[in-house]
């Protein structure tokens, strides 16, 4: 999978949860860049992403240069960038004076422009006129749109607009995401894509993209509204298992009515298992509210007798330390029943009367799902329960996932 399409599979997915305006239009301007289309659409999305972060005074006028067809359109435009920056009175004058009815200036040439440009560039104050003259002489829009960002960089100095200027470069040249998320985590407050960069640092080989897809991330959103529907449940600790890169449990802090007052999650991998400490962390370091636990599933005692009957399983605390902690969880969640080949065998040792969520799909194309099925009659039979309260389909473009909520 190449950069691009990551790029679009992390945008896509967190816009199922994020209603941000930045997240939106920064989706639409890296599809324009990536179709390399020489027309305005590009400018036009990088002007709604400016005004989505902060209402520059220069937006509207910048937005009218874009959009001028005619040379004179664009002489007008351009004197009035002039004005508005410096309140310069040459820059006003002509304006005023080429606005005459009695001016025929459908065939003044951009020369024409560029000399008057150079006359106003004895004020020392309009130290951008360099920049607007090369703006105008260029013809690529992609170039256009890196111009007009520099224009930007000049007037404001903000850091929004500087990392704008970078997460483009690098898109264009497909280096990578990180500055595309770096924009992100300055243009947006969800503090996710801060996380992300950290993560994409850290383990470069990691599959971020894909935990972060559409599909992925509307499952999971999927399961917190249902759960936000129980309103007679608990649900404030959680043992999530098969947790993978700990998407679940960050997205339970931010949508889950009730308070997440504890989460474990657990997966065979290790790096998966830091990959969620780093996503989480700041669950993590609020008095470990949460934890990832790299371990066998099956190894987990789900009614330990010696803990009066909790799910207990070894943790290590980070100066090594060895200790069994245990808990009657108000949910265990496992959102991967496709992936496990001994499903039964762990099923049977859930306890009777613990409140489970299961999800799985049909999806058999997958050759890491060894456990799929066909319906949500066929995993009712596969997860029998005492009580359900919840069952329900979600279709997606490659597959139908299937969900139970309800006591075992």
């Amino acid at each position: 999978m190449n950069i691009e399409h990551k790029t679009q599979q992390i945008l896509l997915g967190l816009e199922c949860c994020y209603d941000d305006l930045t997240i939106k239009r920064a989706r639409y301007l890296f599809e324009s860049l990536k179709t390399q289309n020489n027309d305005k659409t590009i400018l036009k999305q990088s002007l709604d992403i400016l005004k989505s972060m902060k209402d520059y005074p220069l937006n509207s006028v910048i937005e009218e240069l874009v959009e001028s067809e005619t040379n004179i359109e664009k002489l007008l435009s351009t004197l009035r960038v002039i004005d508005h920056l410096s309140y310069n009175p040459v820059a006003n004058y002509m304006r005023l004076l080429l606005k005459k009815d009695s001016f025929s200036g459908e065939d003044i040439e951009i020369k024409t422009l560029l000399s008057m440009l150079d006359d106003l560039k004895a004020e020392k104050s309009l130290f951008f006129i360099e920049n607007l003259k090369d703006l105008l002489q260029e013809a690529n829009q992609i170039d256009y749109l890196k111009k007009i960002l520099n224009l930007y960089n000049q007037v404001y100095g903000d850091p929004q607009i500087s990392a704008l200027d970078k997460a483009i470069e690098h898109y264009i040249n497909l280096d990578d995401n990180l500055a595309l998320l770096s924009f992100l985590s300055i243009a947006t407050d969800i503090p996710i894509f801060e996380n992300l960069k950290k993560i994409a640092q850290k383990f470069p080989e990691a599959r971020a993209f894909e935990a972060f897809s559409k599909g992925q991330v509307q499952s999971k959103m999927w399961a917190i509204k249902e759960l936000n529907q129980l309103t007679d449940v608990k649900t404030n600790t959680f043992l999530i298992l098969c947790g993978w890169y700990g998407v679940f449990p960050y997205l339970l802090e931010e949508f889950l009515n009730d308070d997440v007052e504890r989460v474990r999650s657990i997966d065979l991998d290790d790096e998966s298992s830091q990959i969620a400490d780093e996503l989480n962390k700041k669950l993590k370091v609020d008095q470990w509210k949460f934890k990832s636990v790299s371990m066998d599933i099956n190894d987990i005692n789900y009614q330990d007798s010696s803990m009066n009957n909790e799910t207990s399983f070894e943790m290590t605390n980070p100066r090594g330390r060895v200790w069994r902690e245990s808990l009657n969880y108000d949910v265990i969640v496992n959102m991967s029943c496709e992936h496990l080949n001994s499903f039964d065998k762990w099923y049977s040792n859930i306890k009777p009367g613990q409140m489970i969520l299961l999800q799985s799909n049909d999806f058999f194309d997958c050759e890491e799902h060894v456990n799929c099925v066909k319906s949500l009659e066929e995993f009712k039979k596969a997860a029998p329960m005492s009580e359900c309260l919840y069952e329900g389909e979600l279709t997606l473009e490659k597959y139908t996932r299937f969900m139970l909520i309800g006591r075992k």
